[in-house]
């Protein structure tokens, strides 16, 4: 199947980004503002995969302000571990170098399974401590996990 996707290219030029697609290609305006294709990316795949899961809610009838707070807290939590792996895993140097100052900087790396580890371990912290919902913190990583692959999918995109 990934065989089967054209190959893209995202690049930052005068006047926009250029998007190209086999043998189509396009330049998306931005007006002078610098855009950067991977955040672009990341930010579509979390919109799209937070309205998948809300539409799914609504449903199944789950209050509309449950999942997405929740889905807000996963995010972010699995940014934040995404980070911590990245300078426990990949660059210990830098931990040893800047102590806890290097997991306080998260804009210099994150890596896809500390992410996913970290939202996987921020679902049963927010509806089972944060927010409690006895009984129920299965079915909301059911409808968290339903709206996943499509965020995954454009955030490993970027």
């Amino acid at each position: 199947m990934i065989a089967a996707l054209p190959f893209y290219e995202l690049r930052m030029v005068d006047g926009g980004v250029r998007l190209v697609l086999g043998d189509w290609a396009t330049t998306i305006p931005t007006f002078g503002i610098p855009l950067d294709p991977w955040a672009t990316l990341v930010c579509l795949g979390i919109l799209l995969g937070l309205e998948m899961s809300r539409a799914r809610a609504i449903r199944m009838g789950i209050e509309v302000k449950d999942i997405v707070d929740g889905i807000v807290f996963v995010v972010l939590f699995g940014f934040f571990i995404a980070h911590v792996f990245t300078v426990v895993a990949y660059f210990p140097e830098r931990l040893a170098r800047d102590g806890i100052w290097s997991l306080l900087r998260v804009w210099e790396g994150f890596s896809s399974t500390g992410g996913f580890l970290g939202g996987l371990a921020a679902i049963p912290l927010f509806y089972g401590v944060i927010r409690p919902r006895p009984g129920l913190i299965l079915r909301f990583g059911d409808l968290i996990a339903y709206g996943f692959p499509i965020g995954w999918f454009f955030g490993r995109m970027g």
